[in-house]
């Protein structure tokens, strides 16, 4: 009977040393994925920022060479097109604020997010006020997240 007590108590505390781990391997994971996401939550910010400010050198480490920028009208612009026409201002940002529902998700080195967006931007000399619903695939490479695709569609 002793035995047994003793082999029940083994039992208990390798079940609670199971428990633990699990709770610290989870932990670990929600906290890399958390870090992730504010990663991915200040690119985008950095992005908004740079479009804001006409900021080339930011715009060029942001986007990926192979970017594909795509816009509600159904305009694709490439990385050279798209800060071209920033730094001339033939699209001109105003603003570019996130309005709700931001998400977030992860597929190993790469980020997809949702979100609503209230841009206003001058383009083709015209006044936009646009609410927006935004696809954009962050990836991976090396150290730093780069914009690979940007597509947005107007909310209706």
């Amino acid at each position: 009977m002793l035995l047994y007590k003793t082999d029940n108590s083994i039992m208990k505390q390798f079940v609670s040393f199971i428990l633990v781990l699990i709770i610290a391997v989870t932990s670990i994971a929600q906290s890399k994925s958390s870090k992730r996401e504010a990663q991915i939550l200040t690119k985008m910010s950095a992005l908004s920022s740079a479009l804001l400010n006409k900021d080339s050198i930011s715009l060029s480490n942001l986007l990926a060479d192979d970017v594909t920028y795509g816009h509600s009208n159904g305009l694709m612009q490439t990385k050279e097109e798209l800060i071209k026409v920033v730094m001339s201002g033939e699209q001109d940002y105003k603003s570019y604020k996130l309005i709700n529902n931001i998400a977030v998700r992860f597929h190993g080195n790469v980020a997809i997010v949702n979100g609503r967006y209230d841009v206003s931007l001058i383009m083709d000399n015209k006044q936009l006020n646009l609410d927006l619903n935004m696809l954009l695939v962050w990836v991976k490479q090396g150290k730093d997240w780069v914009l690979k695709a940007r597509q947005s569609i107007k909310n209706s």
